[in-house]
Order: C-alpha cells, then sequence, then structure tokens
C-alpha cells in the first residue's frame, strides 16, 4: 500500500537516522565503546572524505575504469572487522 504523501517526509526521517546510528555504532565498536576516541575517529574520516572529494568522486568515476580496478582492489571480502 502507498502511504500519503504526508506520511513520507516521517519515514524519510526514520530511515536517515537509523542509518546515521549504523553508522556511529560501526565507530564507537571501533573504538570499543569509547566516545572520544569514536568521536575523533570519526571527524577525521569526514574531513578525509571532504578532502578527497569522494561524493563527487562517485558521481564521475568512469564505468570501465571501476570495473578494470576492481580487479585489483576487491570490496566485500567477508566481515573481518573486530568482534565485539
Amino acid at each position: 500500500m502507498i502511504q500519503p504523501c504526508c506520511r513520507a517526509p516521517n519515514f524519510f526521517i526514520k530511515a536517515i537516522l537509523l542509518l546515521l546510528m549504523a553508522i556511529l555504532r560501526r565507530f564507537l565498536r571501533a573504538r570499543s565503546w569509547q566516545p572520544y576516541p569514536a568521536q575523533e575517529q570519526f571527524q577525521n574520516a569526514m574531513n578525509w572524505r571532504l578532502k578527497h572529494d569522494v561524493t563527487n568522486l562517485y558521481a564521475t568515476f568512469d564505468a570501465e575504469e571501476f570495473e578494470s580496478a576492481k580487479r585489483f582492489y576487491p570490496r566485500w571480502t567477508g566481515r573481518r572487522d573486530k568482534v565485539c
């Protein structure tokens, strides 16, 4: 069933909040649930993304170059991050 238009923005707000919570949880877990080191790591990651214009890179990356790069830089190699 399609939601009425007035409910759609509420859905997107909830979806964005869930994504943000997942991202923050990942940084907290990486820093053994210590909030200040996790915040510092998060800020460093966001500064790096801004410095290297990562968002624009995704939008302008050549598809053929991406396919050839996947041979040298595999992604999604499995869940090899720290275990809680």
